[in-house]
């Protein structure tokens, strides 16, 4: 008898900027935020890339959101 195992389940995942954790996280689709409570509908609103003039580089909104919150923490 052979044995196969099923291709897993590719959970949706959705991903911010956790003010909480400091970093980029993964959150499966329909759920809060464990550590913040941020909502995916929020995240929703902020698709596209947005451009990071100190760098001179277009990012997704979360990556953008950490890159300014640690030259936040840099600054003060």
């Amino acid at each position: 008898m052979l044995l196969t195992n099923p291709e897993p389940e590719t959970l949706e995942m959705w991903r911010h900027f956790c003010t909480t954790k400091e970093k980029v996280m993964l959150v499966s689709c329909g759920e809060k935020c464990a550590w913040c409570g941020a909502e995916e509908k929020t995240e929703n609103i902020y698709q596209g890339l947005f451009y990071v003039y100190p760098i001179q580089k277009y990012m997704r909104w979360p990556e953008y959101m950490e890159y300014y919150y640690w030259q936040d923490k840099k600054s003060s």
